[in-house]
């Protein structure tokens, strides 16, 4: 955990001399738990400054160092990169070759990475999809919940911004695609009952007030209902669609619209 007083400067500085030094000791191919190890910072306040490994590297570039090209760009990198599109795009339904060539890898390349199809989607979930980084932003009940759940949200807008039919079924599990989901999960807990674990444990230490999952579906609807619905709303209320619309790379207004919305709920939530 980064120590108090250091704030997201102090973060920054550990984090940024940790990864030179894995890069230099391992190359690009350490792994985010090493980083947050290495650097002495929490998993959520890790995946709040960098989202991902590309983003990484940029920061990396920005201060001066060097990270080379296979650390935001590895064969690795672009298949997953290449699957979020595909997903993006057509849902579950891609097949190994039209990844092969988005990606402009071979289709053994693929194979010799994740094993199989099933193997490739589970790493992309794990990696990039919201259940890592629930589990990273929930399993410490004692700290602060605002910060807690705005780190949470802001990772749950990125997902639904960049996948927004794969945010619906991961998040409800409502959709076709569904029961394919469930199946790659081999029966882990799906983000939403992450989510209600931790509601109903503060509600139990008195640190919020209700019905838990009321709360924790309140929660989930403000993510969905401020990606999927606030563009159309504002059209429809004669206001400019693309002030509402959050773009992916967009990680101050991201981070902005994850502090007022939380802001909203603790209202309700501590009543």
């Amino acid at each position: 955990m980064s120590q108090d007083g250091d704030g997201a400067e102090g973060d920054d500085a550990r984090l940024l001399e940790a990864a030179q030094e894995l890069l230099d000791e391992h190359g690009p191919g350490f792994t985010m738990a090493q980083l947050a190890e290495a650097s002495g910072i929490s998993r959520a306040t890790l995946y709040r400054r960098v989202p991902s490994r590309e983003a990484l590297a940029q920061r990396l570039r920005e201060a001066g160092m060097d990270p080379g090209e296979a650390l935001g760009s590895s064969s690795r990198e672009r298949i997953l990169d290449a699957v979020q599109v595909m997903l993006a795009e057509q849902g579950l339904s891609f097949t190994v070759e039209q990844l092969a060539e988005r990606a402009e890898v071979g289709v053994a390349t693929i194979y010799r990475s994740f094993g199989d199809r099933d193997g490739l989607l589970r790493t992309f979930f794990e990696e990039r999809g919201p259940r890592r980084m629930v589990v990273a932003h929930l399993g410490d009940l004692d700290a602060p919940i605002e910060d807690t759940l705005r780190s949470l949200v802001a990772s749950l807008l990125r997902f639904a911004i960049g996948l927004p039919g794969l945010a619906r079924t991961v998040l409800l599990d409502q959709s076709p695609e569904a029961r394919e989901i469930q199946r790659l999960r081999r029966g882990s807990r799906s983000t939403f009952s992450r989510l209600l674990e931790y509601v109903e444990a503060q509600v139990e230490r008195g640190a919020l007030v209700g019905d838990p999952f009321l709360l924790a579906g309140t929660l989930v609807g403000m993510v969905l209902g401020s990606t999927l619905l606030f563009p159309s709303l504002a059209s429809r209320a004669g206001r400019r669609a693309s002030a509402a619309r959050l773009r992916p790379d967009d990680c101050e207004g991201i981070e902005r619209r994850a502090a007022e919305l939380v802001a909203l709920w603790l209202r309700g939530a501590r009543a």
